[in-house]
């Protein structure tokens, strides 16, 4: 019974450390980056590259900037937006609850917005 080392307690290992939290101990990568696959494209990019599509209150598909609204979310490509449709895809990234899509992203759609909210500034 002596006084050993336990897991996860200092040292190094690679390129992560632990970092406790109230609940459990959670392992913290430096330089980890999430990545999301664009519903029209089916490619894998940062998650901060991709623009993210949650639905609101109401089910409609709506652009989520800050990428923080509740919810499943859905992600595309800034190139792939004018070919978004809502088709099977969509309905399946948010299993079928959507209803369709918001009028502001409907408006960007068509050309009609400010393309701001699709290079997310």
């Amino acid at each position: 019974m002596g006084g050993g080392s336990r897991p996860g307690a200092g040292g190094s290992r690679g390129s992560s450390r632990t970092r406790r939290n109230h609940r459990r101990t959670v392992r913290v990568r430096r330089g980890h980056r999430p990545e999301r696959t664009c519903v029209i494209c089916r490619t894998r990019r940062p998650k901060t590259a991709l623009i993210r599509l949650a639905l609101d209150s109401g089910g409609l598909v709506t652009v989520d900037p800050g990428q923080r609204a509740p919810g499943r979310g859905a992600y595309t490509c800034p190139s792939c937006l004018p070919e978004l449709r809502f088709d099977r895809r969509i309905q399946r990234a948010f299993r079928q609850r959507a209803q369709g899509f918001h009028s502001s992203l409907d408006a960007l759609l068509r050309g009609d917005a400010n393309d701001s909210i699709a290079t997310r500034a």
